[in-house]
């Protein structure tokens, strides 16, 4: 048997590469001069007994991973380790023929030497064997380890101290050809645990059970499953609060939109009017305001939604404002109406305006040619120009129709002032003889539409004649038409037409006549007086 040279321990086997005992490792010249008595430390046995760990027994952990990326530098153990005093009559196990040092703390027999640490002066590297193991350098004898303190927790223990150069315990080996490197890296001093990185196709570790030798009935706990967020009530109510959210969003949009698009309004002034709403007839206009709609657009003015061809279309401002005159013509149809505007985006005013278009004449528009209304009332005088037609003789007189307005749509009507019934008389020179007329007429006339059309009757009748002293004396034998007046305005001012007396018969006491007849026809002109 071969013993160790440093403690004087019997080394395991023949090929152990380091001792058993203190750990140090044996080369084969060491081997070849190590005492073969044992050391002065005599308490200390030197049966190989299997090294105990003085810790609580564990259960075993996991493999350490073989990571090729772990530096190879130098061999430290993971954890100081207590030798305990073996018992003389105990027997070895029979796993302990295998061990060789460093196994146990779960590094490999063979360390590898850095080649980058460099070797202390004067140091000679040890030859290499034909294994292509190398030999560890010797070192001075030094104490055991010390003890390990118990882990805080089972299962873990606290980080190793890896023993420094300094120390004396190790000594760098440098790298030999063929030596295989440490499966981990030594723990740096002071340094925290590190995870152990799980085997590929491997478990990891799992938490111990609650109660020892196995699992609670029922196997092992399983969390309970959460259910998800949007299954629960808040998330139902969040849901529904994005959705009312996302949907009021939308609305608002939409309501925002529609507030800043235009808005057109139009408001509509006239001279006349039918009760409270604007009123016109042909040659009239409609004084057309309008705002709010696009700015610097055409405007197109619309009745009953059909546009107004005849009209030119007005332009608006960039404010969107704009003023208009609408004319009437004979295109626009006798009645109540709506109108409206468009601008060019196509933004139409949503209220029209009610309009009422009336015959010229109502609704105190001026007739035609610009004639008094039909509710105007004034004075024409006439003067008539004609012949008689019996005798020849030129007939020239004058009148003053009356007329008066009256609310539409009745018109005006038209009068004379002694044409009321009762007798009035009237006396002339006509041929050089004085006239003497005491007449009881009565009047039916209108006035509509700048037209006029008067009718005076003759009820009574008597003429006296009186000539070189001598006065006669004539009677209206029948009651008849005496005259028929009809014309127009021309102007505003202004009107003409003609008149036709009819044939009048009357008896007489005159010498050698026995009967007058007369019947003038001609024309007239009339003035506006008032």
């Amino acid at each position: 048997m071969q013993h160790c040279r440093y403690c004087g321990a019997e080394l395991p086997s023949e090929d152990a590469r380091f001792c058993g005992n203190c750990g140090r490792s044996i080369s084969t010249s060491t081997l070849a001069n190590a005492p073969m008595t044992p050391s002065t430390n005599d308490s200390r046995p030197l049966a190989d007994a299997p090294t105990m760990r003085a810790t609580p027994s564990q259960p075993a952990p996991a493999p350490m991973p073989q990571d090729t990326n772990i530096a190879t530098d130098g061999f430290s153990f993971q954890e100081y380790q207590t030798p305990l005093k073996e018992d003389p009559g105990q027997q070895v196990a029979p796993e302990r023929a295998n061990y060789q040092a460093g196994e146990h703390f779960g590094v490999s027999a063979v360390e590898q030497p850095s080649s980058s640490r460099p070797l202390p002066s004067g140091t000679v590297p040890p030859p290499v064997p034909q294994s292509g193991y190398p030999a560890a350098p010797a070192a001075p004898p030094t104490p055991p380890f010390p003890p390990q303190a118990v882990p805080a927790q089972p299962g873990i223990y606290p980080p190793p101290v890896t023993p420094s150069q300094a120390s004396g315990l190790y000594q760098s080996v440098p790298a030999q050809p063929g030596a295989y490197p440490p499966p981990i890296a030594p723990a740096q001093s002071g340094a925290y645990p590190q995870a152990v990185p799980v085997q590929p196709g491997g478990y990891p570790p799992q938490t111990p059970p609650a109660f020892p030798g196995g699992y609670p009935q029922g196997g092992p706990y399983q969390p309970p499953q959460r259910k998800p967020w949007l299954s629960s009530t808040a998330g139902k109510v969040t849901l529904a609060i994005i959705i009312i959210a996302v949907i009021l969003g939308g609305a608002g949009s939409i309501l925002i939109y529609q507030m800043t698009r235009p808005k057109p309004i139009i408001t509509v002034s006239s001279d006349y009017k039918v009760g409270n709403e604007p009123a016109g007839a042909s040659t009239t206009i409609l004084r057309v305001t309008g705002q709010q709609f696009s700015g610097s657009s055409t405007i197109t003015f619309l009745l009953d939604n059909k546009p107004l061809a005849s009209q030119s279309m007005a332009i608006s401002d960039q404010d969107g404002k704009f003023n208009s005159n609408l004319k009437i013509d004979e295109g626009w149809s006798i009645g109540k109406h709506t109108l409206t505007a468009k601008d060019a985006g196509g933004y139409t005013t949503q209220t029209g305006i009610s309009v009422n278009i009336v015959t010229p004449g109502q609704a105190k528009t001026p007739g035609p040619k610009d004639a008094p209304s039909d509710d105007q009332s004034f004075n024409l005088e006439v003067l008539l120009t004609g012949r008689d037609t019996v005798s020849g003789n030129p007939y020239t007189a004058k009148m003053t129709l009356i007329v008066t307005g009256h609310p539409d749509p009745t018109g005006g009507s038209v009068c004379t002032q002694y044409a009321d019934g009762t007798p009035h008389t009237n006396s002339g020179i006509s041929n050089g003889a004085t006239i003497k007329e005491t007449a009881t007429t009565q009047c039916q006339g209108t006035y509509k539409g700048g037209k006029i059309d008067y009718n005076e009757k003759l009820l009574q009748d008597t003429l006296e004649i009186t000539q070189q002293g001598q006065t006669f004396k004539c009677t209206l034998n029948t009651t008849n038409t005496q005259f028929h007046i009809e014309g127009s305005f021309e102007s505003k001012s202004t009107a003409s037409g003609s008149f036709d007396s009819g044939t009048q018969s009357y008896s007489c006491n005159i010498p050698g006549t026995s009967s007058l007849q007369s019947h003038d026809t001609g024309t007239w002109t009339g003035f506006k007086a008032s």
